[in-house]
């Protein structure tokens, strides 16, 4: 199996200081498939009203994604189901599981697939 990386880019920025995120995903070039799960960051970040977040899967199987606040309580489970394998993006409205918005703020992102379990930061500003 062949692979190579493919990278993305996010940028962002705080006061007078510019944030550039890179993240690799590492693909079998002969059917464009990830050879690891990955987690990138949302874009964009800071969102006002909606952002995106894309994952890699290696393999099938179930997927959950769900967002957290401040405090680590879920408020929104974004997906819960059995996936492909591949790259996947998902947009969160910056609603709650009851289609409420939420206020600005903190949240959190959590991916678990398999063994796989990974959580990021984003920032919500209306």
């Amino acid at each position: 199996m062949r692979t190579t990386d493919h990278y993305s880019f996010t940028y962002g920025w705080s006061s007078r200081t510019l944030y550039l995120i890179v993240s690799a995903t590492f693909l079998n070039t002969e059917d464009k498939t990830p050879t690891r799960f990955a987690l990138m960051q949302n874009v964009p970040n800071p969102f006002n009203s909606s952002t995106e977040i894309s994952f890699t899967l290696p393999t099938d199987g179930n997927v959950s994604l769900e967002i957290l606040d401040i405090n680590g309580r879920v408020i929104r489970n974004v997906i819960s189901a059995n996936m492909t394998s591949g790259r996947h993006t998902v947009v969160w409205d910056g609603k709650d599981n009851k289609g409420q918005n939420v206020s600005s703020g903190v949240y959190f992102y959590r991916i678990t697939a398999g063994d796989f379990n990974e959580t990021r930061k984003m920032m919500l500003i209306k």
